[in-house]
């Protein structure tokens, strides 16, 4: 932490305040512990938007380093701000930085299909990794944490048909959620729709998914809603839902994330 003008000063400092635009400008071409160490110092929300414009074999490399990265020196830190001619003031200490927490938070940012993508180079190069990132990552069935209030919100966002189609593939849990609030009527109507549709390829449904979680992500950003975060002291409360028993699966696997017992 170096100081300027007699105020302490994070590093990176500049670069934080800079576009994100311009930042993957400066880091293309930069080794992927470079990229890492940059990323790492930033807002999550930056971050997302860098790695999303970079390479998908560089983005799982990336996030490995943010993932495992630990202590680095200001010595390092101030050579790597230098190289992306930045100007900053620094001491001797060590910075804390990355780690699976700071991964989870950039790829829950980015588009499903990039967050996806990115998983999956990840499970080619560190298989551990990613299933431990896998697990901490907010997912289509996690949206059961939601409030019905704030699944209102989202629902009222959503292109015609989406939801259908997103809640065919489920369980019984979040389609309960999802249909919370609709009379009778409209939840009946959902589900003859559903069941009118047929067979839907595999492909379709992730996409109406994905879909659905932009709009989630979308009013977080925005400030509309809020959603649990995994490892936090929050609760999923039962009312019943369908009486066809697939619903404990969700709400087990939930339990086993929010109390950090994965």
């Amino acid at each position: 932490m170096g100081k300027k003008g007699g105020l302490c000063v994070k590093p990176f400092h500049n670069i934080r305040l800079s576009e994100p635009a311009v930042l993957l400008s400066a880091l293309i071409g930069e080794l992927p512990q470079t990229i890492a160490l940059v990323l790492s110092f930033m807002e999550p929300n930056k971050s997302s938007v860098i790695l999303e414009g970079l390479p998908l074999d560089q983005r799982a490399d990336v996030i490995r380093r943010i993932s495992i990265m630990g202590t680095v020196d200001s010595d390092t830190v101030r050579e790597i701000e230098r190289s992306l001619e930045l100007k900053m003031a620094g001491g001797t200490s060590y910075e804390r930085l990355g780690g699976v927490e700071s991964a989870v938070e950039i790829l829950n940012l980015m588009e499903p299909g990039s967050q996806r993508g990115t998983i999956e180079e990840l499970e080619d190069c560190d298989p551990e990794l990613a299933e431990d990132i896998k697990k901490k990552l907010f997912v289509f069935e996690d949206c059961v944490m939601i409030s019905d209030h704030h699944i209102g919100k989202v629902r009222m966002e959503l292109e015609p048909g989406d939801l259908e189609v997103a809640l065919i593939d489920v369980d019984s849990e979040v389609q309960d959620k999802f249909l919370s609030g609709l009379s009778g009527g409209a939840r009946d109507s959902v589900r003859r729709n559903m069941m009118k549709r047929g067979e839907v390829n595999l492909r379709e449904v992730e996409a109406a998914q994905n879909r659905i979680l932009d709009v989630v992500k979308r009013l977080e950003v925005r400030g509309e809603i809020e959603i649990p975060k995994p490892g936090v002291d929050e609760y999923v409360k039962y009312d019943g839902g369908s009486a066809d028993g697939n619903s404990e699966g969700v709400l087990e696997k939930l339990r086993r994330k929010i109390g950090g017992l994965s």
